[in-house]
């Protein structure tokens, strides 16, 4: 079956505005997150995002070395904020048993009376532990969960060496 000139020029130019779509950007996924599984004990959906660091949420790691970092944090992003909520950390050393839990109450009002606008995208929250106090303790792998409400959102583990 033959193509006419048209319909041949029609998919050329086609062809072209998708590539230059394409090469220019013009198609922005965003940044790539890979598929996460977790229990079914977790409901993810409460944190847009959580991440395990020494520093910055932009170096991720599980593995941490005592006499290299000073803390581990516990970086999180609760979705869709209430006006009133209890984020809570309980941290469980390598045998299983509580080492130690952290929870705040984060209200909006005593929030912008302090200067502090929580971002459109959610406001980060931060647990920290001391390293060396983990370590001391008993090096291995540790456990941490996070809660939202008293609903366990996620639980993540991470080496301590």
């Amino acid at each position: 079956m033959a193509i006419g000139k048209r319909a041949a020029f029609r998919l050329l130019v086609c062809g072209i505005m998708a590539t230059c779509a394409l090469g220019c950007n013009a198609f922005n996924w965003g940044k790539f997150q890979p598929i996460v599984r977790t229990a079914s004990d977790e409901k993810f959906w409460l944190l847009k995002n959580v991440v395990l660091t020494a520093g910055s949420t932009a170096h991720a790691r599980t593995n941490f070395d005592h006499t290299m970092q000073d803390v581990v944090n516990v970086i999180f992003v609760p979705a869709n904020e209430k006006n009133n909520y209890v984020t809570k950390t309980v941290w469980y050393d390598p045998s299983g048993l509580e080492y130690r839990t952290i929870q705040q109450t984060h209200v909006l009002r005593e929030e912008q009376d302090k200067a502090h606008e929580r971002p459109k995208g959610g406001s980060q929250r931060l647990h920290s532990m001391p390293l060396k106090a983990l370590y001391q303790h008993k090096p291995g792998l540790w456990k941490v969960e996070v809660y939202i409400d008293n609903e366990l959102a996620r639980r993540l583990t991470f080496n301590v060496d």
